[in-house]
């Protein structure tokens, strides 16, 4: 039993980006921990100006603590100041050269920014940092922005990076999907977007049975039912 789509998605390059922005807000947040109570803006500003100038009283006492530099570059961040963001991971990185994480936000802040070709060169510097670890969202980070400067074949590799360490995950399935069918291969986007739906994938669900009912395949959907996620 196949289950209708009565709108079709835009379909193209524009569409897999858009799908590969919510992939990455999905991803972890440079603020490591966030209060967990209503604040209003005003309220909001206040509490980061003070946090802000608490750690930076910490870095005058400590000048070598990496991890204070990487919180200053949360609290810029959630002001909405990139560009102070970036200088305090750039800091961190040169007193820790060899910890992943603050690369790796630094690609995101940089992706923020728009200025992708940074973003691409910190991704693969954390890749290289974390090649035998199992973590996928540097790569999937890796992924996304290789597709933003649409080399397809980059971000092939990076998303089966990230699904190699971690397979249980659907929606790399889907981009996976998504880059094959971009670049003509049927067969093999229709075995991604198959297996995507089979683990219960909701996200990009109309899309992928839009896909699929395109090309004339019928899907079971009491095994690819959003409810069973």
């Amino acid at each position: 039993m196949s289950e209708k789509i009565n709108t079709a998605p835009t379909r193209g390059l524009p569409t897999l980006l858009v799908c590969f922005c919510l992939l990455l807000s999905a991803c972890e947040s440079i603020v490591d921990e966030r209060e967990q109570y209503s604040l209003s803006e005003e309220t909001t500003h206040s509490y980061l100006d003070s946090r802000l100038d608490f750690l930076k009283a910490r870095v005058k006492e400590y000048p070598k603590r990496d991890d204070y530099h990487y919180k200053i570059a949360s609290v810029h961040f959630e002001k909405g100041d990139f560009y102070r963001a970036v200088r305090s991971l750039e800091e961190a990185v040169e007193l820790r050269p060899d910890i992943p994480k603050y690369r790796y936000h630094l690609g995101r802040v940089f992706l923020q920014m728009g200025e992708v070709d940074n973003a691409v060169a910190s991704f693969r510097k954390a890749a290289e940092l974390t090649e035998d670890q199992r973590y996928s969202g540097i790569n999937a980070g890796l992924g996304y922005a290789l597709a933003l400067k649409k080399d397809l074949p980059g971000a092939e590799a990076a998303f089966k990076k990230a699904l190699a360490a971690d397979p249980e995950n659907s929606e790399t399935y889907y981009f996976l999907g998504a880059i094959c069918d971009l670049q003509g291969r049927k067969e093999e986007a229709v075995k991604h977007f198959r297996e995507y739906l089979a683990r219960g994938g909701t996200q990009y669900r109309s899309n992928a049975l839009f896909y699929l009912e395109k090309l004339g395949i019928e899907v079971d959907t009491k095994t690819s039912a959003p409810g069973q996620e």
